[in-house]
């Protein structure tokens, strides 16, 4: 069982890894200015080159890809998630206040799909009242766990 868990566990880290990985070569490889998105066009437009490139270097841009990669994955790991440039919030105090929302729903698509009740029966494989509630409709469901909480 700890052979199982281990190879879980690295495969998740490399899983972990390169989605990492592919999310920052996208965002790279991705047309267009950063300072675009932040000043928009027109601000863009009238800052001059010292300018460009002092604002550049204070966001870090201007290092190898590498560079940034390690610093981003830091970054992530410690909790520093940065700052919306629309908004002027941390990212993490919008994730913290837009987070339960999002909890909220997940946990209720996860009831509506079944999830639950199909682990479950995974575990407990051909019990009787497994098998009902596996044969069940939806919405009579959706109605019991209703009733239940």
């Amino acid at each position: 069982m700890r052979k199982y868990l281990a190879r879980r566990a690295v495969y998740a880290a490399v899983t972990l890894l390169g989605v990492s990985l592919s999310v920052f070569v996208i965002l790279r490889v991705l047309p267009g200015d950063p300072l675009v998105a932040i000043l928009g066009v027109e601000g863009h437009a009238q800052m001059k080159p010292a300018d460009r490139a002092r604002i550049m270097a204070d966001l870090g841009l201007s290092d190898p890809l590498p560079v940034q990669y390690v610093r981003w994955l830091g970054d992530i790991g410690a909790g520093r998630l940065g700052k919306s440039f629309f908004r002027g919030d941390t990212v993490a105090a919008l994730i913290a206040h837009r987070g339960p929302i999002s909890a909220e729903i997940g946990v209720l698509a996860l009831i509506v799909s079944r999830e639950p009740y199909q682990l479950r029966s995974i575990i407990r494989h051909r019990h009787v009242p497994d098998a009902c509630i596996d044969d069940c409709p939806d919405i009579v469901l959706v109605a019991q766990l209703d009733m239940e909480t």
